[in-house]
């Protein structure tokens, strides 16, 4: 009995270990994305930084709010600054984004989508 009481002490021990290594593991999702700045072919965004040792950020824009490219990864020269500038953009368009973050190992849920907007070109010409 004794020794059977010992096996599931251990294996408590080992499970309560092993449990929050697990989650500790887990990043939290970038939040706060906004847009700080935005120009004919260009827009620039940012987010809050998620905090966490060596923190990287992947970065994802699309035409829709369902499709989705990567434009930054996190084997990018600057993948741990919270803002991007998107450029070569079409005047007037939307645009979307969303970013997650990258430490211990593992990725983050995606952030939610931000809309982006790129100023519409200037009209000339008008009589």
């Amino acid at each position: 009995m004794k020794r059977l009481i010992s096996t599931f002490i251990a294996i408590a021990v080992l499970i309560s270990i092993a449990v929050p290594v697990s989650v500790s593991a887990a990043t939290a999702k970038p939040t706060e994305l906004k847009q700080a700045k935005a120009g004919e072919n260009s827009v620039d965004f940012s987010w809050s930084p998620v905090f966490g040792k060596d923190v990287k950020y992947e970065i994802q824009m699309g035409n829709t709010n369902e499709d989705f490219t990567t434009v930054r990864g996190t084997d990018d020269w600057y993948s741990d600054e919270t803002h991007y500038e998107a450029s070569n953009l079409v005047p007037g368009k939307t645009y979307y984004a969303r970013v997650r973050a990258f430490a211990d190992n593992a990725y983050s849920d995606w952030s939610d989508a931000i809309e982006l907007v790129t100023v519409p070109k200037a009209v000339t010409g008008f009589v």
